[in-house]
């Protein structure tokens, strides 16, 4: 019930959100009025404080900002081994489309979530059929996509990734992920 009342406290504070409900034990976004579109992005890592990252009370993302709190999470270190991490909604990151994105960069560059072989992600990712759009990386090294290095004890499941321009001129490359030892 806390982790739900720290849903719908958040949702309130954003305009186009709506309420949170259970579904088979675990919060789910129950109507979601219009997309939001962020533009500069500040990272948001509060949900670490709303669930216990396991299954039935994953951390829960809802927006551009919580994205980018896990990819920081990571890279400073957080592998989140063991524990559950569950995309709530659809996340729009840049406005415009990634076919100009090679020519004009968009606000919002984003970091591989696991950038590299010492800040690899190691949890649970469920994006719930959730779509992520407006994804930038252009990188001249390392491994880059959605996550860069998801290690052996990592599943990434269930995400959706449209619009989105990932370039690297040496390393690893995808769009959900750049490099994996776990399972996609």
């Amino acid at each position: 019930a806390d982790t739900l009342l720290a849903l719908n406290t958040k949702a309130n504070a954003n305009a186009g959100w709506d309420s949170w409900t259970y579904e088979n034990g675990i919060p789910v976004l129950e109507k979601f009025a219009a997309e939001v579109e962020t533009i500069n992005v500040t990272p948001d890592t509060s949900w670490l404080n709303e669930g216990a990252g396991t299954e039935a009370d994953p951390y829960i993302l809802i927006d551009a900002a919580d994205l980018y709190g896990f990819s920081n999470a990571v890279s400073g270190g957080n592998s989140f081994d063991g524990k559950v991490i569950v995309l709530a909604t659809n996340v729009k990151v840049n406005k415009g489309s990634a076919t100009n994105f090679a020519n004009e960069a968009p606000a919002n560059a984003w970091t591989p979530i696991g950038k590299n072989e010492d800040y690899q992600f190691h949890g649970t990712f469920d994006g719930r059929g959730n779509t992520i759009s407006g994804i930038y990386k252009d990188w001249t090294s390392g491994f880059t996509g959605l996550f860069g290095y998801a290690g052996a004890n990592s599943t990434i499941k269930n995400v959706r990734l449209e619009n989105s321009y990932f370039k690297t001129t040496k390393g690893d490359g995808g769009s959900i992920v750049g490099r994996t030892d776990g399972n996609l």
